[in-house]
């Protein structure tokens, strides 16, 4: 799956990471619910949103398997804190930070991206 840094988030950091990143979901279950749309609108303007699925070019999911995977609200795969130094993802960046864990060899950069940015940001 591919994942891309909203341009708002609260976790200015992320703004280094200028490319989709290829990034494996390794869980069976589990996607990003809010209680109504107002929900997801109050956390889009406030930048807690920090990551959304997005296809290999950076264009957005709208929700469609399977460009986002398992159904996830809005297409959010990650979000932050008010203070941008929380991030919580369900995909899984660590299973890909060497090419050789790319299985399917498709574009965008490695999750390594965003360990990269964490620790210079």
């Amino acid at each position: 799956m591919h994942l891309a840094v909203t341009g708002n988030a609260a976790a200015g950091f992320l703004s280094a990471i200028r490319q989709p990143i290829f990034c494996p979901v390794a869980h069976g279950e589990g996607n990003f619910q809010a209680a109504d749309e107002a929900t997801v609108r109050r956390l889009d303007e406030a930048g807690l949103i920090a990551f959304r699925y997005v296809d290999a070019e950076g264009n957005p999911a709208g929700g469609r398997y399977p460009v986002n995977p398992n159904g996830s609200v809005a297409d959010i795969a990650g979000i932050c804190n008010a203070a941008g130094n929380v991030v919580g993802l369900m995909p899984h960046p660590e299973d890909h930070v060497m090419t050789i864990q790319n299985p399917v060899s498709t574009g965008g950069g490695m999750g390594l991206a965003l360990f990269e940015v964490m620790i210079n940001g």
